[in-house]
């Protein structure tokens, strides 16, 4: 096994696991989900005690599902928690659709649909007025987009270039890797078109998107989720 995995080299793990019945989607997005919350606390142990807020950017995939999975743990840990989804959750992934009806069912007034694909202007003021207005949110978590992106966001323009104007307002976690980076690198030239991660939690290996955007990842945690 490589060092560093490509998207599709991660997959194949995945879908292995899968396949041999060690491991099922839902069980693997939880202990993702839980693994990106140890890497916060041990990055940051003044979060790991005390009420705190999070603002968390949820996407249409199984890295938005990891994203509800943890939204939810940090609710039941006494966090105040909101959910920005851009995606239509009747199209998600099975097991991300169940995590999103998880959590909406436990907190139903805390999750905002943004349009998708294209996030409207007003739609990002609102989430900079929320997230970033009252210089109270402690972390902002990129459940977007994971590994193997492979094409711009334009639609989330407004919605990343307000995260790059709050750079220095919270702790910016991306889940697996920030969204707008590629395997090859970012996928536009623009700086603020990758999300600005302070802390990027990856699942079982580096990936290579890491290596071609080290300066936009932060520092990078490994976590292992038992595959």
């Amino acid at each position: 096994m490589p060092d560093i995995l490509t998207a599709s080299q991660m997959r194949a793990l995945e879908t292995a696991a899968f396949n041999s019945g060690a491991v099922t989607g839902l069980e693997l997005m939880e202990r993702a989900g839980q693994s990106v919350i140890d890497a916060l606390f041990s990055s940051k142990a003044e979060l790991a005690t005390g009420e705190h807020r999070a603002v968390i950017l949820c996407g249409p995939g199984n890295n938005g599902g990891d994203g509800f999975v943890i939204a939810r743990l940090l609710f039941v840990l006494g966090w105040q928690v909101r959910v920005y989804l851009y995606a239509d959750p009747e199209k998600m992934p099975r097991d991300a659709h169940a995590n999103h009806d998880s959590w909406v069912d436990l907190v139903p007034e805390c999750t905002q649909r943004i349009s998708f694909p294209s996030v409207l202007p007003a739609e990002a003021e609102r989430f900079g007025d929320e997230a970033f207005g009252n210089g109270e949110v402690d972390v902002i978590v990129d459940a977007l987009f994971g590994i193997g992106l492979n094409r711009p966001l334009s639609g989330l323009h407004p919605i990343l270039a307000t995260c790059h104007a709050n750079r220095h307002e919270a702790y910016f976690v991306a889940v697996d890797v920030p969204s707008g980076l590629g395997e090859n690198g970012p996928l536009e030239a623009a700086d603020w078109s990758v999300f600005p991660a302070d802390l990027t939690v990856t699942f079982h290996r580096p990936k290579q998107a890491h290596q071609n955007g080290l300066s936009f990842c932060g520092k990078i945690m490994v976590q292992y989720i038992g595959l």
